[in-house]
């Protein structure tokens, strides 16, 4: 038996995959974010860029958010959490081109 004050300090892998996944959707969203304010001032970095600079972590963190579904309420909620951060990432090419293009273009 182990001892009552001797606390676990083993991190379950789920949680781990968890925080990798919010991990690149925080590495995609600043590309975006820095994208974003090097646009005002005064540098535009070019759109495919910006895209595959955001978009490849956004997948990887897709896969790691996928990794950590479990048919538990609170986990369907975090995983759901991470695949929306992520999701958004690889689906911003499609659905906001002309918007982030605009915005970078003022």
């Amino acid at each position: 038996m182990r001892a009552q004050a001797r606390p676990s300090t083993r991190v379950r892998p789920r949680h781990k995959s968890w925080m990798r996944a919010m991990a690149f959707a925080t590495v995609g969203w600043g590309v975006i974010w820095a994208s974003l304010a090097a646009s005002k001032l005064g540098w535009t970095p070019p759109l495919k860029g910006i895209y595959a600079l955001s978009g490849i972590p956004g997948l990887v963190g897709v896969w790691f958010a996928l990794l950590t579904v479990r048919a538990r309420p609170a986990w369907l909620l975090m995983a759901g959490l991470a695949l929306f951060a992520n999701g958004t990432l690889v689906a911003m090419p499609f659905l906001f081109d002309e918007e982030l293009r605009e915005a970078l273009l003022r």
